[in-house]
């Protein structure tokens, strides 16, 4: 103890235990005097323990603590902060002897994580695609479960999710603290949809001699095939969709696109008469 205007005053050996418990939003400061070195009779030297000590001598005041600088104070040892800083807490005797110190808080984090998604392949396919999240966090980091593919109900490690329909999925990331990154991720480029096929006979009124059958196909997906059209039941493909009819008959026209979905039709020729075209069941 030092002895300052006739008053002994502890000295600097105050030891301080500051108890932080971090929270998604806010932050706690626990302060407790776990001991005190003095030199005076009658006064023991506590190497500090977890134990919240009565110090010997005039004891605490009713309202020990401040952590606003000393404008005011509290009896409550217990402070809840709401952002990232250097906080200061003061604590006052009986007798008005006051010591202090500061702590920093740099662990609240209410920033959610940076996130981004693909889908791949990026070209079409027939079965599957893979939507890929990507993420970072620099405040709590990524939690131990941090993706979701289904807006936030169930959350998984893997960073790659397996779509079978087109449209668009609801992914989501979070971090350790809760915070959350939601990601509308479209996926387009599933195809199993045929070409769209219509046909026409040059001339239209088919009297004698020969006659054209041209079949347009269009493919709102991944487009035709190199090689689209069949008129032999699909044992040969050809780049033309036009075929010369020199009798009538009944011919079977296949049309394919790149990944290999199927439109096909039933064409009879009959001259004085359009084709007549019968959509497959």
């Amino acid at each position: 103890m030092k002895k300052i205007n006739g008053k002994l005053k502890p000295d600097n050996n105050f030891k301080w235990k500051f108890r932080k418990q971090l929270l998604a939003a806010c932050f706690f400061l626990l302060v407790c005097i776990t001991g005190i070195t003095a030199a005076a009779k009658g006064m023991t030297e506590n190497a500090g323990t977890n134990q919240t000590e009565r110090i010997p001598g005039c004891g605490l005041a009713d309202t020990a603590y401040s952590y606003d600088g000393g404008k005011t104070w509290t009896s409550d040892s217990f402070l809840e902060v709401a952002g990232n800083g250097t906080y200061e807490v003061m604590v006052r005797d009986r007798l008005g002897n006051i010591s202090s110190g500061s702590f920093r808080v740099d662990k609240i984090d209410r920033t959610a994580p940076a996130a981004e998604a693909v889908v791949r392949p990026e070209g079409f396919v027939k079965d599957k695609a893979v939507i890929i999240l990507s993420a970072s966090d620099d405040g709590s980091g990524l939690a131990g479960r941090p993706y979701s593919y289904d807006g936030g109900r169930t959350w998984t490690a893997d960073s790659m999710h397996e779509v079978e329909e087109n449209g668009d999925y609801q992914a989501a990331v979070r971090d350790a603290a809760g915070n959350i990154t939601r990601l509308t991720v479209p996926v387009k480029n599933i195809d199993r949809d045929p070409p769209e096929i219509s046909f026409s006979l040059t001339p239209e009124h088919w009297r004698s001699g020969s006659a054209v059958l041209t079949v347009h196909a269009v493919d709102q997906g991944c487009g035709l095939d190199a090689k689209a059209f069949s008129f032999d039941n699909g044992r040969t493909f050809q780049i033309s969709g036009r075929k010369v009819i020199q009798e009538p008959g009944e011919i079977k026209v296949l049309v394919r696109d790149a990944l290999g979905n199927f439109s096909h039709g039933y064409y009879r020729a009959v001259p004085l008469r359009k084709l007549e075209w019968t959509r497959p069941e």
